[in-house]
């Protein structure tokens, strides 16, 4: 089998770049080895080589520890197989694709003579935030392009079925509403926009919209069984329907995923699998996605903790108007997390947060003790009464204080919070946010 593209790439670091690379290609028509796991029985080098040799573009994954290995004058060059397939497609004078991760900006300077050559090749840099355009500029100014005869022919022939497709169907009684239509009258039920909200009504046309293959469809109806909606409770069919959506490449579908993995709902708590998956939503500009991957870097959960990472996907989330990331954000200002306090933007964030028509009633209630440190007692008491209002227990506690003696207060500090005053509880929240 002859391939269009060989992905070389270290497995701690570029697999799920290589693997969406992967998937990205294949459905654009290219051939394209990307796991070596698939070789077969017999001289591994051999076979290795070859596919190389079949290939004109040869993509190389760069991530910030892709030449760890390599450096490491204690590591056997013959067990280092990126190594190899980089001299060996030198020598055979493939078209070298470097694709830079975030954090790399090019090769290193002191690489062995055998490979020292791909330093001197340009490449890409992967951006999570314009992935499209990334993969876009990847194709047409990098790869060789793909449409060869065989293909063009091909193309021919289905645009020939669409047209006759579309003859038979212009030819046939008109249904009463395309796929997308049965989505949308599906999502107007299921918000009850212009009409009363209706779960069962909603079920029943984004069921039509799923069997259709609408990706949109297939996630509300996976959304609708973890959540309860009209049906009855089902992990694994919300589960089933994530991942079908997801094989598309859905960003909303992946992120549900993301979020099963993340909190234990129908499968083990796996933050690898919760992560892989955010990130993948990520990568497409899905902000719930952003704003979770960003929690993860702030936690120093799994990942190492990197309060600047943590920062830009939180940002970039709240500028997309998620509340929860807006909340985030205005913390980390409030409670100098990741830089210098800045309560000038806490407040700009909080607000944010804080003034949507469900206001989030953490924000509210940071936005009070940002006022309280201020000295602004009148605005504090407003924003704590507010995230009093939502049922928020801490701010209940703070609410009541407002209203009771001095030495009534300290009971209940004494009895329930040993002590807290508003100023450290700031500080625990601080600590909470860590």
């Amino acid at each position: 089998m002859d391939y269009d593209i060989f992905i070389s790439y270290r497995r701690e670091g570029g697999y799920e770049t290589a693997k969406h690379l992967y998937d990205l290609l294949v459905r654009d028509g290219y051939k394209v080895s990307f796991d070596i796991d698939t070789l077969g029985k017999g001289d591994f080098n051999r076979q290795l080589f070859s596919r190389i040799k079949r290939c004109k573009d040869f993509i190389l994954i760069v991530d910030p520890h892709a030449f760890d290995r390599t450096l490491d004058p204690a590591f056997n060059p013959k067990d280092d197989w990126m190594r190899m397939e980089i001299a060996y497609a030198l020598n055979a004078h493939k078209n070298i694709v470097p694709v830079f991760l975030a954090g790399v900006s090019g090769f290193p300077k002191n690489l062995p003579p055998d490979i020292a050559g791909v330093t001197k090749i340009n490449g890409p840099v992967v951006s999570m935030h314009y992935f499209d355009e990334f993969y876009r500029q990847l194709k047409m100014r990098f790869l060789h392009k793909r449409l060869q005869w065989p293909y063009i022919v091909i193309s021919i022939l289905i645009v020939i079925l669409i047209l006759l497709g579309a003859i038979i169907f212009l030819l046939q009684p008109k249904e009463p509403e395309d796929v997308q239509d049965q989505y949308q009258i599906g999502l107007m039920y299921f918000k009850g926009n212009d009409v009363e909200r209706d779960y069962k009504k909603a079920f029943e046309w984004f069921s039509k919209a799923a069997n259709a293959g609408n990706v949109s469809a297939k996630t509300k109806l996976g959304l609708m069984y973890l959540e309860g909606w009209y049906v009855a409770k089902d992990y694994q069919k919300a589960k089933a329907y994530f991942e079908e959506a997801a094989s598309e490449h859905f960003d909303v579908a992946e992120y549900y995923l993301g979020m099963m993995y993340e909190f234990g709902h129908g499968v083990e708590v796996n933050d690898l699998e919760a992560i892989k998956w955010y990130r993948r939503a990520a990568m497409q500009g899905n902000d719930d996605a952003e704003y979770h991957l960003g929690e993860y870097y702030l936690r120093g959960e799994v990942v190492e903790q990197d309060y600047d990472e943590a920062k830009r996907l939180i940002e970039i989330s709240a500028q997309k108007g998620n509340s929860y990331a807006q909340t985030a954000l205005g913390g980390m200002y409030l409670c100098g997390i990741g830089g210098e306090q800045n309560y000038g933007e806490a407040e700009k964030w909080l607000l944010k947060s804080a003034n949507e028509e469900e206001g989030d009633d953490e924000a509210q209630e940071m936005l009070s003790m940002l006022y309280y440190i201020q000295g602004r007692k009148s605005e504090a008491f407003k924003w704590i009464r507010k995230a009093a209002e939502r049922d928020n227990a801490e701010a209940q506690y703070v609410y009541g204080v407002f209203y009771i003696k001095e030495k009534e207060a300290n009971k209940i500090r004494k009895r329930q919070w040993s002590g807290l005053s508003v100023r450290r509880r700031m500080e625990a929240m601080k600590q909470k946010m860590y």
